[in-house]
Order: C-alpha cells, then sequence, then structure tokens
C-alpha cells in the first residue's frame, strides 16, 4: 500500500494523518465503559490496532483530507469478556463502518457511515 490508492485515498504517511493512540472515552449510543476503555492506534504505515478493553483488533486503513476508510477484513482476538460484551460487540461492529475522523488538539473523533460518533483522547 503506497502513494494513491482506491478513489483518491492514500497511504496515511502520504497524506499527514494524525497517526497516534488514542483512548476511546466516549460513544454517542450511551455504551457505558466498564473496567477498561477501549483504544486504538494509527500507524503512519497504514495499520490500525487497539484493544477494545478485552480482545485486540487489527486492520489496514487508507485516508484523504477528513476521509477514512477501513480496508479489507479487521482481525480480532476471541477471549470471553465478562461484564463487556456490550462494549465488545459495539466497537467490533462499528469500527468497520468508520469514514470520517477530526482531530482538534488531542481530540479524535471518528464517524460511521450511520452517523456513529467514536471519541477519544490521545494517550500520553
Amino acid at each position: 500500500m503506497g502513494g494513491v490508492a482506491r478513489h483518491g485515498m492514500c497511504n496515511p504517511a502520504e497524506c499527514g494523518f494524525a497517526a497516534g493512540r488514542y483512548l476511546c472515552d466516549r460513544f454517542d449510543r450511551g455504551v457505558r465503559y466498564r473496567q477498561e476503555w477501549p483504544d486504538i492506534t494509527f500507524a503512519k504505515s497504514g495499520q490500525f490496532f487497539g484493544s477494545t478493553g478485552c480482545n485486540r483488533y487489527f486492520g489496514q486503513y487508507l485516508s484523504e483530507g477528513p476521509d477514512i476508510e477501513v480496508v479489507g477484513n479487521v482481525g480480532m482476538t476471541r477471549m470471553y469478556c465478562h461484564n463487556q460484551a456490550e462494549q465488545e460487540q459495539l466497537l467490533a461492529r462499528e469500527i468497520v463502518k468508520i469514514k470520517k475522523f477530526e482531530v482538534r488538539g488531542n481530540r479524535l473523533t471518528l464517524t460511521t457511515e450511520d452517523g456513529l460518533k467514536i471519541e477519544g483522547v490521545r494517550a500520553k
């Protein structure tokens, strides 16, 4: 994955995407986090990975301007997550639908194709 790709989207290292690790602290559908906040790391290589608070997930993305697209399959470990099922299922279902991102200061907002917002703060 290098240079310009599908629909004018490009490798994040070449587009200036704000790579880094973010702790997801808010979903706009009222899901409250249990023991551990989910996190997501966007690498400049076009890979992303993180934790749902229990299981780990990983995949690839492309970006251009405020647009972001998860490409290919998203992999995930499948451990039993007592008391975190709702959080786990929502994140797993929605991460593949992310279409827009916005970075303001240390805050990241990801928006899915159906309008769900996943918000996070840059990890220190």
